[in-house]
């Protein structure tokens, strides 16, 4: 089934993961912000900020509910999915 859905984000969106059984789909953007979005209706469910200093160009979730960002200065962060907070 095809989805789209029209957002107020800030910046370019660079990636985007659909994390399916989470029902939200998170995206990172050169605007050094990571949003998490209801995919069912495009709801922001939260932003992810102030880690990173470059624009997040990639994005990754391990099985334990970290989610995973790369910036292109070749820092990676590492976020709880569950509260936003960064863990590394």
């Amino acid at each position: 089934e095809l989805r789209s859905f029209h957002t107020t984000l800030d910046g370019t969106t660079t990636d985007i993961k659909l994390l399916n059984n989470r029902h939200i789909a998170a995206t990172a953007a050169n605007d050094m912000k990571i949003a998490i979005l209801n995919w069912h209706n495009g709801s922001l469910v939260r932003y992810f900020s102030g880690g990173h200093t470059s624009p997040i160009f990639s994005l990754g979730l391990a099985s334990n509910g970290t989610l995973v960002s790369g910036g292109t200065n070749g820092l990676i962060v590492l976020w709880d999915l569950y509260t936003g907070e960064l863990t590394r």
